[in-house]
């Protein structure tokens, strides 16, 4: 765009300010000036765009001008000085605004002569709480050109604000102040939600029956800071039976809402107690291990039934195994605070036979309530009885012997049986110990005896446990076995068996005497002895010789055992065919000895000529 004004010179129109003040702008923003000088007049070329920049020119003392803080309905001010570096007459536009809610107003707000520093005063009158922010604009007074702008600010409150609340009834009491517990205590609180304090200026008790309620907790001081609440505690002491009445009265300097009330109510009772009932801890109770068992105490009081007080108990008899579950653990019970209730309540107590205690024994013991019964002679006793309960584990064997069994095999299954001679069922886990314990394998028909899944056993009822042993090696080979269980004692058992297996062993070599070439009948036989070292059978299923005719078997081959730790001959002809040293024969054993399957004896002789 183009702006023309007259200067004295080109230098004038380079500087901007004086081009400000002769061509009406008041600063050059975010443009490319080219000023030249036609016949005394500056020619502005002004490239991109050109603004004014209000924060050099116009000045809001302080900014944000802020009316302050009032209560919502009321309005509140302040003022502020608005000022610039150039003269002109400029109007105030309230724009955007954001949080709280409002209306701000300007005074003066229109034609303002900024030939000097102007008193701008700010008014708010909030309708609601929070902080409200708006952007006044500064335009120029002749054609709305924006000069600047300049941010206002006030804050409306909420005024004080009461809420009560609690429970105005107080339930059913002993009217009779000899009970424990006749009283009751409700507590009412009071809030201020608002954002100025909250005065409670009075709270009172009226009504028909207003002396069975009574103030027995309050605040020090009854002034209520905003968001903060305040709790009165009433007590109910009924003086009679039957319905109570009275009316709770809060007042305060609240503006829409000064009083709130409460109906109290509350109910005075009677109560009698009745025969409590027996316990036997639900049956058998473990030796060395404890049972809880409830008493039920009711009360059946006359209409309006009231709570019964019951403020102990004691337990004679026994024999120490009963006692309170509460109150230490011990005979004698004082309940603090004392029970007090309507309909019924149960009293826990606690069998604990001793470790030695066996199957079925018995222990009796009676219970006694003292209570603030109206019935002039209390039916308050009852029986409780404890029956021991134990279950016995045994095996039919201690010690299960499996004999010899070759290395590497298995034997066949051999069972053991487990019976429970108690009077209560229990479980149990098979565990094996021992270093050699892989040898042994150990189960149950039903897959139980694991800690996942241990057996259960009924009262005098067995349970099966098969156990196989595998030799893994030579020698006796020993384990245990223990039948864990939650009672004691755990039985125990030696698992023995002993591997065995078969060694060959044979001479490597025979030398045998001289003997004449082709001796016919008056051939050499010498035995070689085939041993076995081993404890178990060894089978010869092979016997060979060679060496050119001159070496045979004595007699024809037939396949033979070796007994465990024995020796079995095979016997070797000599009948060299010629004088002189005779070619070795060798002797071939096979048998089943798994190192060594194949051996071989080298026999050696010299033949003689017939001089």
């Amino acid at each position: 765009m183009e702006r023309a004004c007259k200067c004295q010179d080109l230098r004038d129109c380079r500087d901007h300010l004086l081009v400000a003040k002769y061509c009406g702008l008041r600063t050059l923003l975010g443009t490319i000036v080219v000023a030249v000088l036609k016949r005394g007049v500056c020619i502005l070329l002004l490239v991109c765009a050109w603004s004014l920049d209000a924060a050099a020119a116009i000045t809001m003392t302080p900014n944000p001008l802020d009316a302050g803080t009032t209560t919502i309905g009321n309005t509140t001010m302040d003022t502020g000085t608005l000022d610039t570096t150039m003269n002109a007459h400029v109007d105030l536009n309230i724009g955007a605004c954001s949080g709280g809610g409002g209306t701000f107003t300007l005074n003066p707000n229109n034609n303002i002569n900024l030939n000097g520093p102007q008193t701008i005063t700010v008014t708010y009158s909030p309708n609601q709480r929070g902080t409200r922010q708006c952007t006044v604009d500064v335009v120029d007074h002749g054609n709305s050109m924006k000069l600047g702008s300049f941010t206002i600010r006030g804050t409306g409150q909420q005024p004080p604000t009461m809420g009560t609340v609690g429970t105005p009834d107080f339930g059913s009491m002993r009217w009779n102040n000899a009970a424990p517990n006749h009283t009751s205590t409700r507590n009412f609180t009071v809030s201020n939600s608002g954002d100025v304090t909250l005065d409670v200026t009075g709270v009172t008790i009226t009504g028909t029956n207003a002396g069975d309620f009574t103030i027995s907790a309050a605040p020090a001081n009854n002034s209520i800071l905003p968001g903060n609440s305040k709790t009165w505690t009433l007590q109910f002491d009924p003086s009679a039976s039957g319905t109570r009445t009275a009316t709770l009265t809060f007042t305060s300097n609240d503006p829409a809402d000064g009083t709130d009330t409460f109906n109290l109510t509350g109910v005075g009772t009677n109560a009698i107690i009745v025969t409590p009932t027996d316990s036997n801890f639900g049956g058998l109770v473990s030796a060395g291990s404890s049972a809880l068992g409830d008493v039920q105490v009711d009360n059946q009081g006359g209409t309006p039934e009231g709570p019964l007080g019951v403020t102990s108990a004691s337990i004679s008899g026994g024999g120490g195994w009963i006692t309170f579950a509460g109150c230490g653990g011990g005979a004698n019970c004082l309940f603090i605070p004392a029970l007090s209730f309507t309909g019924s309540v149960n009293v826990g107590v606690r069998c604990s036979p001793p470790a030695t205690a066996q199957a079925n024994d018995m222990q009796t013991a009676t219970i006694t309530f003292n209570s603030d019964t109206d019935n002039a002679t209390p039916d308050n006793s009852a029986t409780l009885t404890c029956v021991a309960g134990r279950s016995v584990l045994a095996a039919n064997v201690n010690n299960l012997g499996f004999g010899s069994q070759l290395v590497g095999t298995t034997t066949a299954l051999m069972p053991l049986t487990v019976m429970n001679t108690g009077n209560q069922p229990t479980t149990f886990v098979l565990t094996k110990t021992g270093v050699n314990a892989g040898a042994f394998a150990v189960s149950t028909p039903s897959g139980c005896g694991t800690m996942a899944t241990p057996c259960s056993v009924a009262a005098g009822g067995t349970q099966t446990v098969n156990v196989v042993f595998t030799a893994i090696g030579e020698g006796d080979i020993n384990a245990g076995l223990t039948i864990t269980s939650p009672s004691t004692p755990n039985p125990s058992l030696v698992l023995t068996g002993r591997g065995i297996d078969r060694h060959a062993d044979v001479i490597q070599s025979l030398q045998f005497p001289d003997t004449f070439r082709n001796p016919g009948d008056m051939a050499t036989v010498l035995p070689i002895p085939v041993k076995n070292v081993g404890e178990y059978p060894l089978h010869v299923s092979s016997v060979a010789i060679d060496g050119a005719g001159n070496w045979a078997l004595a007699e024809p081959f037939e396949a033979f055992d070796v007994p465990g730790l024995g020796s079995h001959d095979v016997n070797v002809a000599f009948l060299p065919v010629t004088a002189g040293k005779a070619p070795d024969g060798t002797l071939a054993i096979m048998t089943d000895d798994t190192k060594a399957a194949l051996v071989n004896v080298i026999v050696s002789g010299n033949g003689k000529d017939r001089n």
